[in-house]
Order: structure tokens, then sequence, then C-alpha cells
């Protein structure tokens, strides 16, 4: 049975530029909670990974300027990030344009309509044959040796309801539904030791793509400590899925291949813990 690789659906890293956009808010969580956040470049952070146990993050950017006045971090910088550890790191981004559908004095619901980016790099390493077909990993691979590749790119557009209200004195509940009516795939599939000049090898990483759909849950309870500071425990689902197809044409030595039907599904789901922090009057 294959090892169960934990995952961290929430992180940001704590580079300079990340610490710098975080501002007064960062500050006023390390004076709460008597914690120092140190600087760290990605390297640092990936061994962090390391020592927890932790495979993959999926990483976010910061926007807090309307509370403290500093520029959010780019998606360049997260992008570039991704880019230094694509089979460690994702990257997420999200943008939303919306408005309110109802309002009152402590609880409202919202509408959205915005774009969601997602890429997906994963390693695979190893072949052994378990089974009896003595053509596929007759002679067994080592776990050291890298043999295959795939990266996923997920664009969606996102139809949905924010909807915010109180449950007893100092509880909130935080929820965000959203429908993907029309979704994006691309991919590149990577046979590492079949890419050669043989005939049946392949020239190269293999192009996929495809349209579909998905939905993204999340909700957050959240509970207020003080008047300004606020603790939330929260929960997260993301489907999206694709049909299409794995563009074999011209891209194995001497055969004359053809497309092949391809249906893709991601999943990503799990649990996270967050603070918020109130800046000016109350």
């Amino acid at each position: 049975m294959a090892a169960i690789r934990p995952i961290d659906i929430h992180m940001h890293p704590s580079t300079d530029l990340f610490m710098d956009c975080g501002g007064d808010y960062l500050k006023a969580i390390d004076e709460f909670f008597k914690v120092n956040h140190p600087v760290k470049e990605i390297d640092g952070v990936v061994k962090d990974m390391d020592g927890a146990g932790v495979a993959l993050g999926v990483i976010f950017g910061w926007d807090a300027e309307s509370a403290t006045g500093l520029p959010p971090v780019p998606n360049d910088h997260i992008a570039a990030l991704v880019a230094e550890y694509p089979d460690r790191l994702i990257g997420f981004a999200s943008v939303d344009l919306g408005g309110a559908l109802f309002r009152g004095p402590d609880f409202r619901v919202d509408a959205f309509i915005g774009y969601h980016y997602l890429n997906e790099n994963m390693k695979a390493f190893g072949c052994r044959q378990i089974a009896s077909n003595p053509t596929i990993c007759g002679t067994a691979i080592p776990d050291s040796t890298a043999v295959i590749t795939q990266e996923n790119t997920w664009h969606s557009l996102r139809l949905g309801l924010n909807v915010d209200i109180p449950l007893v004195d100092r509880l909130r509940l935080n929820v965000d539904a959203a429908w993907l009516p029309y979704v994006w795939f691309r991919g590149s599939d990577s046979h590492l030791l079949r890419i050669g000049t043989a005939p049946g090898d392949f020239t190269g990483a293999i192009p996929e793509d495809g349209h579909g759909w998905g939905y993204q849950l999340e909700a957050v309870l959240s509970y207020r400590l003080t008047d300004r500071i606020s603790l939330g425990l929260g929960g997260r689902y993301w489907h999206m899925q694709s049909h299409g197809y794995a563009h074999f044409e011209n891209r194995v030595v001497a055969t004359a291949a053809t497309a092949q039907v391809l249906d893709w599904k991601s999943d990503h789901y799990g649990v996270f813990f967050q603070g918020g922090y109130s800046f000016g009057a109350l």
C-alpha cells in the first residue's frame, strides 16, 4: 500500500516580500500570540515542509491593503516560488467580483462572479510489476528513479454565493459556495524513460486538453476572542473535471499515433486554522 502523502492546503510563505506586505497585521498577530514570524526564503519554507513530513503545499498570496494600506503580494511572486519547486508547491489564484444580495445589521448574503486558476505538478518514482504482465515493469525500476511527470493547469469561471451569519454570541459561520460552469484544462504528460529516438519512443511530453465543470465549497466557523481578534476553523472541498484528449499524434517515433480520449478529475480537500485582527475604530 502506498504511503499517505500529507498536503498543506493553505500556506502563506514567509518571504521578505510577503512579510513586508503583511505589515502591522502580522505584527499584531505576533504580539497577541507571543510568537515571532521569522523571514524565510522559499528554500527554508521547503525545509520546514520536509521536517514536518508535508509532501505538497498550496501557496496563497496576501491582500490586506484595505486594513494596512500596503500593496498585496503579487501573483507573479507566487508563480516564481512555484517555478522554483514545481514538485512541492501548488500555486493558487482566484479573482472575484460581486455585490450584496441581502444585508442586515449582523449578517450578509453576497453574490459573485470570478476566475480561478490552479496549477498542479506531480512526479512518480519507481515501478514494479505486482500482477503478471512481464512487459510492464517486468524489471523493477528503483524508487529513486523518476519515471513520470504530470503538469496540470485548470482555468475556471466561478459563480457563487457568500453567506456570513451569526450563530450564537461571538460565534459566526461564513460559507462560500461556487459553481464552475466552464472549466478549461491543459496538461503535459512526460514518460521520462520512454523519450528517445527508437520506433515507439515518445518525442517529448504528451500535451492534453479538455473542458468540463466543477464546484468549490468552503466554510469557516469563527470565534471572537476580543473586539479585535478572532480565531477560525474551516474546511474546503474543490472538485473539477474535464473531458478531452491526450494528443499522441506526431509525438511517437515511426508510429501513426492518434489522439486518445482522456478524462481528468481533480479533488482538493482539507481543514485549516486562521486568525483575524480588526484595525481602526470599532
